[in-house]
């Protein structure tokens, strides 16, 4: 059986297609992607102030949660500056 070439097997023709990837956004849009937790930015921001005076936390957001032998442990990521 041949196989014709410039075909994928589905019988399309072979096209390349461009894929932009969107700049990085400034950091002070960043909480308008996410919904607002208060409670849990103010325990990021003391403590990465207790670990480093200088630095003060412009985004903070919950990752995850798990549920651990009886415990409910919350992942954080946040952005800082000095």
């Amino acid at each position: 059986m041949k196989k014709s070439r410039g075909k994928n097997p589905r019988g399309r023709k072979n096209r390349k297609v461009e894929h932009t990837i969107p700049p990085i956004p400034v950091k002070s849009v960043l909480s308008s992607f996410t919904l607002p937790n208060p409670t849990s930015k103010r325990v990021i921001t003391d403590y990465v102030w207790t670990q480093a005076r200088d630095e003060k936390v412009l985004h903070a957001e919950k990752i995850s949660s798990e549920h651990v032998v009886g415990r409910d442990y919350d992942e954080m990521a946040w952005h800082s500056c000095y």
